[in-house]
């Protein structure tokens, strides 16, 4: 029977640990002399244990709870700020229950684990079981650690700590047989990020991530990465990527006359007096390589329309600087120049019968020659005067033998003043004749222009 001078030996479950409590002390608490426990444990013959006692019972019923004052660590009497409050001297196998989080801790004799998982569990067989009873395929399971955080439950390699990247990693079989292994992985640097991952293969230590298949972003977006996706999707409910997409577009849009934009040598107007990106500019120039001296552009990218003007437009309308040689290839590559389709000035038209591609023609202005003129004829009348009464002298003349001249109508000496004159009326009358017409006209030529609004011109290289 205790007396007074008892001291009490207080044990353990399986005897690994002891402590005794000296007569009227009290061991725990803010009186207690010393702390083994966050009970409050009195000696023999102590006074008002009373009370203790039964907040003992109160704070095993509550399994110690209190807040946590950093993430899995209880809140100790400076965190509470009374003395005995919190907890301050667990021992292996006692509970907490962490209010903050709302989840049940035990601490194993060195730190504070939560009751689900309780660190690395890959000791327990029947978890171990129950976790392979879900697989589709014997052996795919190759977990080695389970851990809780919050109400997080973490699956990783087996290496004790939840700060590494934690993931669910087994072999896999069919279009993944090739690698080693596949990673589930949530957040796997707790950083909030909210990422969910699979990945596959071993780990990449130059960034310490493994090669991921499929990648959710937090901010939703879904990224497929397995090589060749594209060819695995097949069936109807199959997740296609947008390269699968692209590509059956491509192949259904294939056959079809669809517009895709300007090609090299198309023409088109515009306001703007330099070439665009892509362009050259129609000004009566040249174009080459770089180093050719084209007037117009000498770049290595005008190579496509050097050589479709040399295939498609003969050297009388863009000559080639030097003269042409075997190919079009050729004299790029020797840096000779082609020359432009001359534009300047002129209007463009559609190829007829007869034209010549790249062939111009026309001018502003002509001055019609007289084999243009038309035939055509001036028209013309008119008279002389209306002439009236007049006279007409003549010469003497014998009429009669007056001894002087034996010939009768022949005049001689005795016919000095026989001077007749004889007096007659005539009636109006014309005579014809011809005439030329005074000139008219310069010859200057004229304007032949049909009504035009000048723009500039660019071709495509």
């Amino acid at each position: 029977m205790a007396t007074s001078t008892t001291i009490y030996i207080i044990n353990s479950t399986d005897n690994s640990n002891q402590f005794s409590i000296q007569p009227r002390t009290q061991d725990g608490g803010a009186d207690g002399v010393q702390r083994s426990t966050d009970l409050v444990l009195y000696g023999n013959a102590a006074e008002n244990w009373g009370e203790k006692f039964n907040e003992n019972f109160y704070r095993l019923l509550e399994n110690f709870a209190c807040d946590e004052s950093a993430p899995g660590v209880p809140q100790d009497e400076g965190d509470i700020g009374g003395p005995g409050f919190g907890i301050n001297a667990p021992v292996a196998g006692q509970l907490w229950f962490n209010k903050t989080d709302e989840v049940l801790y035990v601490y194993n004799g060195t730190a504070w684990a939560t009751t689900v998982a309780g660190g690395d569990i890959s000791d327990i067989t029947g978890l171990q079981a129950a976790l392979d009873a879900k697989v589709d395929r014997a052996g795919d399971t190759q977990l080695t650690g389970v851990h809780q955080y919050g109400t997080h439950l973490f699956f990783n390699e087996g290496n004790g700590s939840i700060a590494a990247a934690p993931d669910i990693r087994f072999g896999a079989a069919g279009l993944l047989a090739a690698d080693a292994s596949i990673h589930i992985n949530i957040d796997g640097d707790n950083s909030g990020g909210g990422n969910f991952v699979i990945s596959k293969g071993a780990l990449n230590t130059s960034d310490g991530n493994y090669t991921p298949l499929v990648t959710v972003q937090n901010d939703g977006t879904l990224h497929v990465e397995v090589a060749n996706y594209e060819n695995q999707v097949t069936n109807d409910d199959d997740v296609p990527n947008k390269k699968y997409v692209d590509d059956e577009i491509a192949s259904e849009i294939a056959g079809l006359a669809i517009p895709v934009g300007f090609v090299t040598g198309d023409i088109r107007a515009t306001l703007r007096s330099s070439a665009d990106a892509g362009w050259v500019m129609l000004n009566d120039g040249t174009i080459g390589a770089a180093g050719s001296g084209a007037s117009a552009r000498a770049n290595n990218d005008t190579e496509d329309l050097f050589t479709l003007i040399w295939n498609t437009i003969s050297n009388a309308w863009a000559p080639v600087g030097g003269g042409r040689g075997a190919s079009a290839a050729a004299d790029f590559a020797a840096g000779k120049t082609i020359g432009l389709p001359r534009t300047l000035g002129r209007v463009l038209a559609n190829m007829d019968t007869g034209n010549v591609l790249g062939e111009y023609e026309g001018a502003k202005t002509h001055a019609l020659t007289a084999s243009e003129n038309g035939p055509h004829t001036h028209s013309g009348s008119g008279t002389t005067n209306t002439d009236g009464a007049h006279t007409h002298n003549i010469a003497p003349y014998d009429v009669l033998d007056d001894g002087g001249n034996t010939n009768q109508g022949q005049s001689d000496s005795n016919d000095a003043n026989q001077t007749s004159t004889i007096s007659s009326s005539g009636s109006s009358h014309s005579h014809a004749f011809s005439f030329n017409t005074n000139s008219s006209g310069s010859g200057t030529p004229h304007n032949i222009m049909q009504p035009t609004v000048f723009v500039h011109y660019q071709i495509k290289l």
